[in-house]
């Protein structure tokens, strides 16, 4: 769809491509992290240089999304494009969602945390507020909760 939009803008296709290149990088990347402590003997060392490597080109990519991505987005696209975008993406992470959307919320701002559930059906919020979130949180995946920003529970909406 991004790539139908700028046609006639050259820069900006190049700024496409460069887009798919990097998220090409990616599961390549997470495959070998995912493999590197089956090898006993250098896996814990690759390791580390796996997800070095792999936080900062994630904050890197992350950062160039922001920076060009996004606004490139927002002037070429429809709500109408981003509204269909959104609905085939619910339909891939289908039954996933309810881990997937709590990951999502992990860490953001109280403002984009409100926007995206402000993006959620009605119905589906209290559901997401009393037992998606609960029961990721209660996994405690990255260690001690700490300083991390927490989202009031409640039956009526975000």
């Amino acid at each position: 769809m991004l790539r139908r939009a700028p046609a006639d803008r050259p820069d900006e296709l190049g700024l496409i491509a460069v887009m798919e290149a990097e998220h090409a990088t990616f599961d390549p990347l997470l495959e070998a992290i995912d493999t590197a402590p089956a090898d006993r003997d250098t896996g814990g060392l690759r390791l580390g240089d796996l997800l070095d490597g792999r936080v900062g080109g994630l904050r890197g990519h992350l950062g160039h999304e922001e920076d060009e991505a996004l606004p490139l987005i927002d002037a070429v696209v429809t709500t109408e494009q981003i509204r269909r975008f959104g609905a085939e993406h619910g339909r891939r992470i289908g039954s996933g969602t309810c881990r997937y959307l709590p990951w999502l919320l992990d860490h953001p701002s109280p403002e984009s945390t409100a926007i995206i559930l402000g993006q959620l059906p009605e119905s589906v919020r209290p559901t997401y507020l009393n037992l998606w979130q609960p029961t990721y949180d209660a996994q405690d995946p990255w260690g001690p909760r700490g300083s991390r920003p927490t989202v009031r529970r409640t039956t009526r909406g975000a």
